[in-house]
């Protein structure tokens, strides 16, 4: 039996609190568990990079190029052009502004393939580009494939001005393409990202993932956290809980000193 006098648990329903909780809970729980996901998926990519470390590079013009995968090691021999090639903008090292130089290449076997030669900084002045020695002659490069991707860019004009080199917002290479002359007009379905001690590099070496898996675990558990606390939030403000516990710890302290 109750003694007398103590306070019994009772519900107080409050609607707004209770919708609140519904609606945002179950988002929150949506968020924490889109997170593991992509830590898994960021588990997987890590691990598949490590079995193609593992691998020697291959010849490109030795291969199909539709059954090779994202960053397999490869080796390529050809010629760069000279007249035409990009100036990947939006692109910060070290907390400076600056270029990823995207240049054609043009292989022994006839394929145009994207090469990404690496990072320049930027000039003081936007109108001012950076100049960039082009590789002459037969050259062979070392480097990892990256697939083709639409990038996210803030705005439809993926290109400035008409001279060569050309600013772009973009490494897509659907998008690229109608910017080169027509003999270059088949770049393949994947780009290069050469090794940072190939000779044709410039400042190379990028990360496999922008946020590592431990990260993405680590938001999924603040999106939970979040979750569990409106839960507990909303139960208080339903009921007499938060009373009934202040009120034993009292009771509690007050039997201690007595």
């Amino acid at each position: 039996m109750m003694p007398s006098g103590q306070t019994q648990f009772s519900v107080d329903f409050n609607w707004k609190i209770s919708l609140a909780a519904a609606i945002f809970v179950p988002v929150l729980l949506g968020l924490g568990y889109w997170q593991l996901e992509r830590a898994e998926h960021k588990r997987q990519l890590l691990a598949e990079f490590d079995q193609h470390l593992k691998l020697a590079p291959v010849d490109i013009d030795t291969q199909d190029l539709h059954a090779l995968k994202s960053h397999q090691a490869v080796t390529l021999t050809g010629s760069f052009n000279q007249q035409q090639w990009f100036l990947l903008d939006n692109r910060v090292r070290r907390g400076r502004a600056g270029f990823e130089v995207l240049a054609p290449f043009y292989t022994l076997e006839g394929n145009w393939i994207l090469v990404n030669r690496g990072w320049v900084e930027a000039k003081p002045l936007r109108t001012d580009l950076p100049e960039v020695a082009m590789p002459r002659g037969e050259v062979t490069l070392r480097g990892r494939l990256r697939l083709a991707q639409e990038d996210f860019v803030l705005t439809d004009d993926i290109a400035e001005g008409d001279g060569w080199p050309r600013v772009v917002q973009t490494e897509n290479i659907a998008a690229l393409n109608p910017l080169l002359d027509n003999f270059a007009h088949h770049l393949g379905h994947f780009s290069v990202r050469l090794d940072a001690d190939d000779p044709a590099a410039l400042e190379a070496g990028w990360p496999l993932v922008n946020t590592s898996p431990h990260k993405h675990t680590g938001y999924a558990v603040q999106w939970f956290a979040m979750a569990a606390t409106l839960v507990v939030l909303t139960i208080f403000a339903n009921t007499n809980l938060w009373t009934l516990l202040t009120s034993r710890r009292k009771n509690a302290g007050g039997e201690t000193e007595g």
